[in-house]
């Protein structure tokens, strides 16, 4: 303990000496430290002086936190620690408290989609949707692909919860507009007939080859009931295995499409 003390010298045969000296010192206080748990952070917050607030009494010491101030930490648990190192009136101490650290939200930027004829496949024009924060992949409602009924129709796109950021999903607004040419050029230079179909057979002229001109039919649910790709110059198409009713028949080549109404009776 701290006070004033005699101090004489031994002999190897154990005396004392006559003369004697007084030493005194002073014994090194404990620090104290003084440091409640952070209130949660979201991720993306630094660490900054609300959180590396520990208050120290009993040392000059400058307090060294683990981790630093500006430190960005991954959502989840953490524990942050504070040293005191020692100095000339006190003893060094250290001590540790828990932080919580959320999810971020993040945000979608989608604009809504420009309208569609009918037959025209879900595809990257409408479905691309841009999320800030996660880093997951995009799922959309309905995929890439789908063809959808005339009318309107809700597009949803849902990022999954990575490591720190929260679950994300929007929702955008589409209209699927009634049969239109869209290539007036491909409408002159392509003849399907008859129309209505009467004896099973659908007969598609193409007055010019190519190696990519396909023909796609749908339901008017959107459901594709035939794909066929067209070869010749003249092409004649079995359709007895398809129920009576209205469909849409897509015909495209590589840079064209021609959409058009047909009825089998």
């Amino acid at each position: 303990s701290s006070g004033a003390y005699t101090v004489r010298a031994a002999n190897d045969m154990g005396g004392l000496s006559a003369e004697s000296n007084s030493i005194s010192f002073t014994a090194k206080t404990a620090s104290v430290i003084t440091w409640d748990n952070p209130t949660a952070i979201t991720y993306g917050t630094a660490l900054s002086e609300t959180e590396l607030n520990a208050t120290v009494v009993g040392s000059t010491g400058t307090p060294i936190y683990d981790p630093p101030l500006g430190t960005i930490l991954n959502a989840g648990q953490h524990q942050l620690t504070v040293t005191i190192p020692e100095d000339n009136i006190s003893r060094g101490a250290s001590t540790s408290v828990t932080i919580i650290v959320n999810k971020a939200n993040s945000s979608i930027t989608w604009d809504t989609p420009t309208d569609i004829a009918f037959g025209t496949e879900l595809g990257g024009d409408q479905l691309n949707a841009t999320a800030i924060g996660t880093s997951s992949a995009a799922t959309y409602t309905p995929a890439a692909g789908t063809v959808l009924e005339l009318g309107m129709h809700n597009l949803s796109v849902f990022f999954a919860a990575d490591d720190n950021y929260e679950a994300v999903s929007s929702q955008v607004v589409i209209k699927v507009l009634e049969v239109m040419v869209l290539s007036e050029k491909l409408e002159q230079a392509i003849s399907i007939f008859p129309n209505p179909i009467m004896d099973n057979m659908l007969h598609v002229r193409v007055p010019f080859k190519s190696n990519h001109a396909k023909l796609h039919l749908y339901s008017l649910s959107g459901q594709k009931v035939l794909s066929q790709r067209l070869e010749n110059d003249e092409n004649t198409i079995d359709v007895t295995d398809i129920p009576k009713g209205v469909y849409i028949l897509k015909v495209f080549s590589e840079n064209e499409t021609q959409i058009s109404k047909i009825i089998k009776e």
